[in-house]
């Protein structure tokens, strides 16, 4: 098994659990706590491991990138915490999980990666799954 593929299956446990597990902390917790000290433990952990491995944020353009990175997916995890949390988790999570159709049209906008069959064929099927889903 490819390595990315075990990684893969690593990040889509854990994100199951997470999302199950906020939705049932959202009752006891109100979401931005839940969102703010999550997301605190696991950049702890993150940046544990980055050191852990000798490497070191340097203070340049690339950091600064990073870090507007961390901030656009702040703000998106803590609205993504807060639609659970409001919401049903059958119809909040679908709706988040088309994030995917970003990356995938920039990076065959912009990084020219290809536009073929089975891609519009996987992502139209993802949409058309994701809208059944939601209803």
């Amino acid at each position: 098994m490819e390595k990315y593929i075990l990684f893969a299956i690593i990040a889509l446990l854990g994100f199951g659990f997470h999302d199950f597990s906020v939705k049932l902390l959202s009752t006891h917790m109100p979401s931005a706590l839940i969102a703010g000290i999550a997301g605190m433990v696991a950049g702890i952990c993150i940046l544990t491991y980055a050191f852990s491995q000798g490497m070191m944020p340097q203070a340049n353009k690339l950091t600064l990138y990073a870090s507007l990175i961390g901030l656009v997916y702040g703000v998106a995890y803590a609205a993504f915490v807060a639609a659970i949390a409001r919401g049903p988790l059958s119809v909040a999570m679908p709706i988040v999980a088309m994030w995917f159709i970003i990356p995938t049209i920039l990076g065959i906008v912009f990084l020219h990666e290809g536009l073929t069959a089975t891609k519009i064929g996987g992502i139209a099927l993802a949409i058309g799954a994701i809208l059944l889903l939601t209803r």
